[in-house]
């Protein structure tokens, strides 16, 4: 890794060039494939959203290390796969229609409506990031002005990764009430996989071998108490917190990271499949006192499989986790002709959740999800709770001037936080809301829009809370923040 990394210019003018003319082959290899009209109109919408996704990425390439808009980039990303690849690995793997719960047979027409309202959404959350405003607003957002030590950087570490674990364990066994607050419960759990970032920004950042170590032995130590809960996103929050450090550090996402996250959910998914089922209706606690028949039965479904198909039916399962298209082309099929706009009361929801239930006893459960199951999915009720996407949720609410301003509004809101955290002075708390922050931001853009916009300000408030204790109790040893540059120094022959 090179601290001083300058860029590469040429190199992203050639990418740009290379992916403008790669989106223009796809293109013309679906009239090739013979795709009639409708079809071939939602292939090449959905090659230019791939496309304009990846172009904050191939800027980054062109951009100093410290200049780089990571966050922006890691969002376009995931946008992409959320919205664009299920048309192939959904729409024409279903040959040209999905059945959506036995409700409705979506078509080419309906996905192109939801491709296009994507697509639409994409550009206006660009605008909305690259207009000035965000930076402007950026100005009035506190700033992390002391940094930590490394010393006491670890002790936080050692702190808040058990101090999460044993949250989630008193809340699963009944020790901690309900009423304490999901938010303010869930944050502290979330302490476990930001201690794991701090140890790896302290690592590849610092060259510190004692993060390392701790890191080598919390990882896998997290990994084995999350295996019983049945959740494979529980799972692989640890080993994905300490990439996001990495990627923090370095300011790059490498390729190889993307493929590897996908290979590992690919030989997981069956597995953890056969796994959940055969927990199912059991606590953690209970799979955890008498493991056996779970791993067994694992051990006998997987047996079943020959390798292609395992890893087929893995491959196919993972991209399905990550389809957020279907849906929004269901609410887009039924709003607002069978349900009507919802005038917002979802997004209503956000500054609700603030209000503690010590004040307000009676505080519903705010699940977006399950009613979006109960009025889209199939007439028989079932306990589920869907994603709509930010697009499918901004639309079900206002429609198509829903995605406009609210896309918008979300551009402007990544670009305060770039603004805010992703700057050239760096501290270790400021880097480490920085893997906060995009953990929130790219992994729920399939999602609802209170998860990245309440997940980050509960997370900021834990992490300066952290901050300002750090200052009162380690008054000695505040430190002036470093350039970026300055702060990898000591690992930058790595």
């Amino acid at each position: 890794m090179n601290p001083n990394d300058p860029g590469r210019p040429q190199m992203a003018m050639a990418l740009m060039g290379s992916m403008v003319m790669l989106a223009c082959l796809v293109i013309a290899l679906g009239l090739l494939m013979g795709l009639d009209g409708n079809e071939f109109l939602l292939h090449a919408l959905a090659v230019t959203v791939v496309a304009l996704g990846t172009i904050p990425l191939i800027l980054d390439v062109g951009r100093p290390a410290e200049t780089r808009q990571i966050m922006l980039s890691l969002m376009s990303l995931s946008y992409g796969i959320y919205f664009a690849v299920p048309v192939w690995s959904q729409f024409f793997a279903e040959g040209g229609a999905v059945d959506y719960s036995g409700v409705i047979l979506l078509k080419a027409p309906d996905f192109i409506k939801a491709e296009v309202g994507v697509l639409v959404g994409l550009l206006c959350l660009y605008a909305g990031y690259f207009l000035p405003f965000g930076k402007m607003a950026s100005g009035i957002m506190p700033r992390y002005k002391h940094d930590w030590s490394q010393n006491i950087a670890i002790r936080t570490a050692l702190i808040i990764i058990p101090l999460g674990t044993l949250v989630w364990f008193g809340s699963a066994v009944g020790l901690i009430p309900p009423r304490l607050g999901s938010g303010v419960l869930g944050v502290i759990n979330r302490g476990t996989f930001i201690g794991i970032a701090l140890l790896s920004i302290l690592y590849f950042g610092y060259g510190n071998r004692t993060a390392r170590n701790i890191m080598l032995v919390a990882v896998p130590a997290t990994m084995m108490v999350y295996l019983f809960t049945g959740m494979k996103i529980k799972l692989l929050m640890a080993p994905l917190y300490a990439v996001l450090g990495l990627i923090i550090i370095e300011r790059k996402i490498r390729l190889r990271w993307v493929l590897a996250g996908m290979a590992t959910l690919t030989i997981l998914y069956p597995a953890s499949e056969i796994f959940r089922s055969t927990i199912r209706g059991q606590t953690a606690l209970q799979v955890m006192a008498n493991p056996a028949p779970a791993f067994r039965r694992v051990f006998y479904g997987t047996s079943q499989y020959e390798p292609l198909e395992y890893v087929t039916a893995g491959f196919l399962a993972a991209l399905n986790r990550t389809d957020a298209l279907t849906m929004t082309a269901v609410i887009m099929h039924d709003t607002p002709s069978r349900i009507p706009y919802q005038g917002g009361w979802s997004i209503g929801y956000i500054p609700l959740t603030y209000v503690p239930r010590a004040i307000w006893a009676n505080k519903p459960v705010f699940d977006i999800g399950q009613f979006a199951t109960d009025v889209y999915g199939p007439p028989t009720y079932i306990r589920s709770s869907t994603g709509v996407s930010w697009v499918g949720e901004l639309y079900m609410n206002f429609g198509p001037l829903g995605i406009v301003t609210g896309m918008a509004i979300m551009g402007f809101l990544i670009r305060v936080l770039h603004e805010t955290l992703f700057t050239n002075v760096s501290t270790i708390p400021g880097l480490l809301a920085c893997a906060a922050v995009l953990f929130q931001i790219a992994r729920n853009v399939g999602g609802f829009l209170i998860a990245p916009i309440n997940g980050v300000i509960f997370d900021l408030a834990f992490l300066y809370a952290a901050h300002l204790m750090v200052r009162v109790l380690d008054t000695k040893n505040n430190l002036t923040p470093r350039r970026l540059t300055e702060a990898q120094g000591d690992h930058a022959s790595r």
